[in-house]
C-alpha cells in the first residue's frame, strides 16, 4: 500500500516547495520530508521513495550542517530508520555521516563497500572504527593502503579485545609487535574467551603482525606453531586454502591472506590459473572439518 491521498498531496506540495520555497525555509522542507519518510517508509512505493530521495538530495547543500547532523544522530540508533534516508546521510560530509558509519545497524556490508568506493579517507576511517565490520569490508579498507585507515582498524581490533571480560587491557593487540610470550598469552586468552576468530587473524595480518597471525592460526587448527608454519608456508596455495577454509576465512579474501602472509616472509606470492582452480576446489568441495583434517594429517605434502 502506498501513501494516502492526503499524504501524496503533502509530498507533492513539498516537492513543489523544494523547487520554489515561497517563504518556507529549505530546512523546514527538508525536515518535513525526512519526517514523512520515517513515518511512512514501510508504506512507500518505489516511485514515492525515489521522489523523497530526490527532494532530500536536492536540498542537502542548502540545509545547515547542524540540522543534517542532528537528524543523522537520531537515525544512528533507530533500528527502524529508513534505509534510503540513512544512505543519503551516510554519503553526506563526514561531520553528518560519522554517527551512522559508526553505529547504524541498517548499513550492510554491501552499503559499506559502496561507501568505501564513493567516499574519501574520513569516511574510510569511520568505517574502520565501526564494530563488527565483515571480512570483505576489512579487505577493502586494507587495499586502500592508507596509514590512518590502518591505524583506525588497529585501534578497533584492540578495543574489541578490551571488551572481552576475560582479557585484560594490558594484553590488547598493540600497534607494535608484542613479545613472543605476550603474544602467546594474548592468543591463549582470546581462545579461552571464544574471541579467537577469523576476523582477528585478518586484522593482525593486515597490521603486519605475522607472529600473532601464525600463533592464532596454529591455535585454531590445533597444530604446534613450528608445524603450522612449515605446512602453511611450504605447502603452497592449497595449504593456505585448507587453513582458510578450516578456520572460516572466506574465499573472497584468500588472495589477500596468501599475498600478505608470503610478503611478510619475502616469499614468492604469484598465483597461477592452476593454483586458483585448486583453491576454488578446496572452498567449493571441502567441509571445514575435512580441510582441517587434511592440513594437520600425517600425509600432508
Amino acid at each position: 500500500m502506498g501513501l494516502t491521498a492526503h499524504d501524496m498531496s503533502d509530498m507533492g506540495r513539498l516537492a513543489r516547495l523544494s523547487l520554489n520555497p515561497k517563504g518556507t525555509s529549505r530546512a523546514e522542507i527538508y525536515l518535513a520530508v525526512a519526517s514523512l519518510y520515517r513515518l511512512q517508509d514501510n508504506d512507500l512505493s518505489d516511485r514515492e521513495r525515489a521522489l523523497m530521495n530526490d527532494i532530500l538530495r536536492r536540498l542537502t547543500n542548502d540545509v545547515e550542517i547542524t540540522i543534517r547532523r542532528a537528524l543523522a544522530e537520531r537515525l544512528a540508533d533507530d533500528a527502524k530508520a529508513p534505509h534510503g534516508l540513512v544512505l543519503i546521510l551516510a554519503h553526506d560530509m563526514i561531520e553528518v555521516a560519522r554517527p551512522l558509519l559508526l553505529r547504524c545497524a541498517s548499513l550492510t556490508d554491501a552499503d559499506l563497500l559502496s561507501l568505501i568506493a564513493a567516499c574519501g579517507v574520513a569516511h574510510h576511517e569511520a568505517i574502520a572504527s565501526r564494530s563488527d565490520i565483515g571480512e570483505a569490508v576489512i579487505d577493502a579498507l586494507a587495499r586502500l593502503g592508507n596509514q590512518s585507515v590502518h591505524a583506525a582498524m588497529t585501534r578497533n581490533a584492540s578495543a574489541r579485545v578490551a571488551e572481552t571480560k576475560t582479557v585484560p587491557t594490558s594484553d590488547m593487540p598493540p600497534a607494535r609487535k608484542p613479545s613472543t610470550d605476550g603474544a602467546q598469552k594474548l592468543i591463549d586468552k582470546l581462545s579461552a574467551a571464544g574471541e579467537l576468530k577469523a576476523g582477528f587473524l585478518l586484522r593482525v595480518l593486515h597490521q603486519g603482525q605475522t607472529d600473532l597471525f601464525d600463533l592464532g592460526l596454529a591455535k585454531l587448527v590445533n597444530l604446534p606453531v613450528p608445524e603450522l608454519r612449515s605446512r602453511f608456508y611450504r605447502g603452497g596455495p592449497r595449504a593456505v586454502a585448507l587453513a582458510c577454509r578450516g578456520v572460516g576465512i572466506d574465499r573472497c579474501v584468500f588472495n589477500t591472506v596468501f599475498n600478505l602472509s608470503r610478503q611478510a616472509h619475502n616469499m614468492h606470492a604469484t598465483l597461477t590459473f592452476a593454483d586458483l582452480a585448486e583453491v576454488d576446489k578446496v572452498f567449493a568441495t571441502l567441509p571445514k572439518t575435512s580441510a582441517l583434517s587434511e592440513l594437520s594429517g600425517p600425509t600432508f605434502n
